[in-house]
């Protein structure tokens, strides 16, 4: 049996694959020359890179947050307060929990300098102790230049005495309330105005408390409802002193539209007579502030019984109120009889002498 016979291979795919060789081993050979010539400047710049991006990307950069501290209510600029913060932040290299004092500036401006860019927020105080309350607050950092606006309140001797403002208003109506306050400085006296939130349209007067006095300080709002019985039931709101924290809860019943009747048209009478006037809630709300005025001439031709003239009443609704006009001496004058929210109606007086 004949032996195996093996064919050699192609000498062009020898070649070839000689070729490669030699070329792959030609390029080991100058890389290694690369790496031995040029290792330590690639190594140094792969640092430098390195530092680079630490510096511009992971390190903090320092801010500058400027405290703006003003008087509340009159934004007036508050100088020579103490301002202080702590720098809440994650724990980065070359950061600190450390108390830092800002620079004061101009116009109640304070500045805080090298803030770490990683600060996530500011624990802030202010102090003026002789003549506002200290302020403790928290504020962040998310921007890289920061304003932050501290409103601070006055110390004062005034103290409201009212727990909670109470009453009643009509749709479409303008009415008056007062809040008891008192000066407990014996020495100054004190002017006083108040602010309000949740009020509608509120305006307050402007008094001066006597010293170691208590006395009323009044304020208006207005309601701009229709009469709806889908109207809210109350008018929820604070008012404070301006300038100070001290505050007192409001709740003011909002009513149906308040309709005053009677039941004449005038006092026809003879002097020695009578007449009974009945006055009427003809409405669906509760009227307060219902009282009976007289003008000079009426009161010289009439007296009243069972309502004294300005005795301040409330009517709720369908309530009734009565009242006797005795006639004295001839002639004509008018009563008039108001109430709060309500149209004003005038009952003419015609008194004459008898046959």
């Amino acid at each position: 049996m004949p032996a195996p016979r093996f064919e050699e291979a192609d000498s062009d795919e020898e070649d070839s694959a000689q070729k490669a060789l030699k070329a792959a081993r030609a390029a080991f050979a100058q890389s290694k020359d690369i790496g031995e010539k040029y290792g330590t400047a690639i190594l140094a710049a792969l640092i430098l890179i390195g530092l680079l991006y630490f510096w511009l990307v992971v390190l903090p950069k320092p801010l500058t947050v400027t405290v703006v501290v003003t008087e509340a209510d009159s934004n007036a600029p508050i100088s020579g307060a103490q301002v202080e913060a702590e720098y809440l932040a994650s724990p980065y290299i070359f950061t600190s929990v450390k108390t830092n004092r800002a620079v004061p500036g101009s116009d109640g401006r304070y500045v805080f300098s090298g803030v770490p860019s990683n600060t996530e927020g500011i624990s802030l105080r202010v102090k003026k102790t002789a003549e506002y309350e200290n302020y403790d607050g928290l504020t962040n950092t998310a921007t890289s230049a920061k304003t932050v606006l501290v409103k601070m309140f006055k110390k004062t001797p005034l103290r409201i005495e009212s727990n909670v403002i109470l009453g009643s208003i009509g749709p479409s109506c303008t009415k008056t309330f007062n809040v008891l306050i008192a000066n407990n400085d014996t020495e100054n006296d004190v002017e006083v105005a108040l602010n309000a939130t949740g009020l509608p349209y509120f305006v307050s007067e402007k008094k001066t408390i006597s010293a170691g006095e208590t006395t009323n300080v009044s304020f208006t709002i207005i309601t701009n409802y229709p009469d709806s019985d889908k109207n809210p039931s109350n008018i929820t709101g604070s008012v404070r002193i301006e300038g100070t924290r001290k505050t007192v809860a409001a709740t003011i019943a909002l009513t149906r539209k308040p309709e005053l009747g009677l039941d004449s048209n005038e006092i026809a009478n003879k002097v020695g007579e009578t007449k009974l006037v009945e006055i009427t809630n003809k409405g669906k709300g509760r009227i307060t502030g219902v009282r009976l005025a007289m003008d000079d001439a009426s009161r010289k031709i009439v007296e009243l019984t069972g309502l004294n003239e300005n005795e301040v009443f409330d009517l709720e609704p369908g309530q009734s109120k009565n009242v006797y006009a005795t006639s004295v001496a001839s002639g004509i004058g008018i009563i008039s009889i108001t109430a709060d929210c309500a149209v004003p109606l005038e009952l003419p007086v015609k008194i004459t002498v008898p046959n």
